[in-house]
């Protein structure tokens, strides 16, 4: 009995596509970009200076007085 139903169907699967490495790399990078802008929101909200902003200040030589010799 080898008779056909229907005529042939040609099938394709397409598959979905994954991240690539170039896109964990940008999401990567932006997800550090925003941790560090949160930290520096948090640590200004906070009070807390960053160590670059402590550093202590110079002190101005002291002026001779009267009468010192050099």
């Amino acid at each position: 009995d080898g008779t056909r139903i229907s005529d042939p169907v040609e099938l394709r699967v397409q598959s979905v596509p994954g991240l690539s490495s170039r896109g964990v790399t940008i999401i990567a990078g932006l997800l550090l970009g925003i941790g560090a802008a949160g930290k520096m929101l948090w640590d200004r909200r906070s009070g807390r200076a960053s160590k670059r902003k402590t550093a202590t200040a110079l002190r101005p030589a002291p002026r001779p007085q009267e009468g010192d010799q050099n």
